[in-house]
């Protein structure tokens, strides 16, 4: 299991960190409203912590921290990401994480915009995580610059022009974002039905 959140109310979001290498002092957490622009919200030591009642044991060893949106004024859709910290220093970025909505009922819709960095190739991109989506839509609307997307590691990037979109009919998990020469907007609409 990788970082991640494990479920989330609508004002609490429970994560859960994979342990850390023992020189790792501290996990941590920032967030975005655009996956660009990025806050600490707080430095969590690293050394494992209990979880919650209910959670199982599948999560024993792992760093358990509740986020409160409100102790931040935060609101949902949010991008989020992990740093460790080893002697006051970022050693490690992870992917950026997109959390949603709690889903209510049997389906639900989600609009997200924000604005990617420029990137040279692939391998330059923005990961981001997101929930698992039914049917999944991206859309340049950037007023410049080209969007580039991959929906796999290591696999082949489509480049969307101004005002292009591609849709996704299946299980979306993750994607690989750049702007092809400059920063990129974007905008990703996902929807869920159970």
């Amino acid at each position: 299991m990788a970082d991640g959140i494990i479920r989330h109310t609508s004002d609490i979001m429970n994560l859960i960190l994979d342990q850390r290498a023992s020189t790792v002092q501290y996990i941590r957490i920032q967030t975005s409203p655009n996956a660009t622009t990025w806050t600490t919200r707080v430095d969590v030591p690293s050394k494992q912590s209990p979880p919650s009642p209910g959670l199982g044991e599948s999560f024993r060893g792992k760093v358990f921290y509740p986020l409160t949106l409100s102790d931040y004024t935060l609101t949902i859709p949010l991008f989020l990401r992990f740093q460790d910290i080893t002697a006051g220093a970022v050693t490690a970025t992870s992917s950026v994480y997109l959390a949603l909505e709690p889903s209510q009922g049997t389906s639900h819709f989600w609009l997200v915009t924000g604005s990617i960095p420029a990137g040279a190739a692939l391998a330059n991109s923005i990961h981001i995580l997101i929930p698992a989506s039914t049917f999944f839509w991206i859309k340049n609307i950037d007023a410049a610059t080209p969007l580039m997307v991959a929906f796999n590691e290591g696999g082949s990037e489509k480049s969307l022009a101004i005002d292009e979109e591609v849709a996704v009919e299946g299980r979306v998990t993750e994607i690989w974002l750049r702007g092809d020469g400059g920063a990129a907007d974007f905008e990703l609409r996902m929807a869920s039905q159970f």
